[in-house]
């Protein structure tokens, strides 16, 4: 009786496992950048600085020449004012490579103590390129 409960069981999953095409795959997706870094959370000291902390992307292809992205605020989903950190707009992917880093710099000049407040930084899509994961940078005063 195991044993044909286990042959009834192993022919009902082949049977509904098993696809005859993949029609709903969405063949063309596109080249893909996005961040890979984890959501950062730091806690800063009134006046506190961070410089250059690294922030790194990936690219899904390869190209044989340099290539430039730009960047932007998600104001959306951005609540720390502008005034407590900076970045560069634009990061350069050199020919051959697939991966590389924006450094972000913060300054507790007004970040509040009671709770994390975030920027939210993307990929400006463009024609050619999707924009992928957003990084996520919480911040919160000790004070």
């Amino acid at each position: 009786m195991k044993k044909a409960y286990l042959y009834i069981l192993l022919v009902l999953v082949a049977a509904t496992s098993c696809r005859d095409s993949y029609d709903d795959y969405v063949q063309d997706r596109g080249e893909t950048i996005g961040f890979t870094t984890p959501t950062l959370e730091v806690t800063l000291p009134p006046g506190g600085v961070i410089n250059g902390f690294p922030l790194a992307f990936f690219v899904t292809s390869v190209s044989s020449s340099d290539r430039t992205f730009q960047l932007r605020v998600v104001d959306s989903e951005t609540t720390l004012s502008a005034d407590n950190y900076s970045f560069e707009t634009t990061v350069t992917v050199l020919a051959g490579e697939r991966k590389g880093t924006l450094l972000f710099n913060a300054e507790n000049n007004s970040i509040a103590a009671d709770d994390f407040q975030n920027v939210v930084i993307e990929f400006m899509p463009t024609e050619s390129i999707n924009s992928g994961k957003k990084a996520l940078v919480s911040l919160k005063s000790t004070q």
